[in-house]
């Protein structure tokens, strides 16, 4: 189970117990809490009239692998935005990496639907553009929005989406077709991925409450490993595998700017939906 996950099953939780005591405490990170429950309830509605039972379906009939390509797919997709963010942020390596993957697995992946990249040493990272207002901001927080369709996000993250959608090729193309149907399987697929969450969520106290703090600890965590991490400086992205007889020499090297581990799925990169990634 990714992490993700984890932080949603602990925030339900907490909801559950916080709430007996605590009807609707006033929280600093969502100041516009009226707004946002309103858009929480379209969203549901939403969701359990069309969403959920289009991801049912598709869960019933898709294979795992297929949805696995099709997470593949879409990353392939974002590589761009990441690139983009990554130079903006100083990280020349990750970009370089990002733009092999993309050549890569469009090449030899079947347009992305195959990771042949991360079997030679280049695992994908997520980058957007709200970790770069991030990363060159003081204030690391941003004040949560809960957007139509979308659904959780900030401030910051929703005024990075027309940038996002700048640098996703997608958009590019005159077809609508092509441009919106990629990203409506996308959504659905990570609906899918969601779905073993919803009976916590409709037992949970509040699960308004629940899914904003367990999205900003989440959205917190990403900013916080973004700005630790670095650039990508240990060795050449393309170097050969150890060897066994090199591994015990390399015990002790210092794996700090090495890419940290990607959830499953995430709700941060909103470039026209939410991150995929499938286990």
């Amino acid at each position: 189970m990714n992490n993700l996950t984890h932080m949603l099953m602990l925030a339900f939780a907490a909801s559950s117990l916080l709430g007996c005591a605590n009807t609707k405490p006033t929280d600093p990170r969502d100041p516009f809490e009226t707004f946002n429950r309103g858009m929480f309830k379209f969203n549901r509605c939403l969701d359990k009239t069309v969403l959920k039972p289009t991801a049912v379906v598709y869960n019933n009939i898709v294979a795992p692998p297929i949805q696995k390509g099709v997470s593949n797919a879409f990353n392939n997709l974002l590589e761009p935005t990441v690139m983009v963010n990554d130079l903006l942020q100083g990280k020349i390596n990750y970009a370089f990496i990002d733009l092999t993957r993309m050549i890569i697995n469009t090449t030899f992946g079947l347009v992305g639907l195959i990771d042949v990249a991360k079997h030679v040493g280049l695992p994908y990272h997520s980058n957007d553009f709200g970790r770069t207002f991030a990363h060159w901001s003081a204030k690391k927080d941003s004040a949560y929005l809960m957007l139509p369709f979308f659904g959780p996000s900030t401030i910051r993250d929703t005024v990075g989406l027309p940038f996002a959608a700048a640098t996703n090729p997608l958009f590019y193309f005159k077809s609508n077709v092509i441009t919106y149907v990629p990203f409506a399987v996308s959504y659905v697929n990570v609906r899918a991925q969601l779905l073993p969450l919803d009976k916590m969520i409709d037992e949970s106290f509040d699960p308004y409450a629940a899914i904003r703090d367990a999205y900003l600890q989440h959205r917190r965590q990403q900013i916080d490993a973004n700005d630790a991490q670095g650039d990508y400086s240990r060795h050449h992205p393309l170097q050969e595998e150890e060897t066994p007889s090199d591994t015990s020499s390399q015990d002790n090297v210092n794996h700090s700017n090495d890419p940290p581990p990607e959830d499953d799925f995430s709700f941060d990169d909103k470039t026209t939906a939410p991150h995929q990634k499938t286990p």
